[in-house]
């Protein structure tokens, strides 16, 4: 695969700190079992669970493993390394649902 131009290692770690934070934002999610929104022009707040939870959680690994993909891209990884970082991001989600 061809290394990306990625070459500032500020830009590397900040895609670095935003999947952090996206994986850690799904994983928040999935362990509260649903998140909390504020309707527009109201103060009161509706807790999303079930489908919708997932599909948040789920959007956000993507995000995360996305950002870590550049990542690997830019420092010229094997393709190895990306199946390993797939297999990271998506296993252990699904294990933890499997098992609540």
């Amino acid at each position: 695969m061809k290394p990306s131009n990625i070459r500032s290692p500020w830009a590397r770690f900040a895609f670095l700190a935003l999947g952090i934070f996206w994986a850690a934002v799904a994983w928040f999610v999935l362990l509260q079992g649903g998140f909390h929104t504020t309707p527009k022009y109201t103060h009161a707040t509706t807790f999303v669970d079930g489908a919708g939870a997932l599909f948040m959680a789920f959007v956000f690994l993507l995000l995360a493993g996305t950002a870590a993909g550049i990542v690997l891209q830019s420092i010229g990884a094997r393709r190895w390394a990306f199946v390993a970082l797939g297999v990271l991001i998506l296993v252990p989600p699904c294990l933890f649902l499997l098992q609540a």
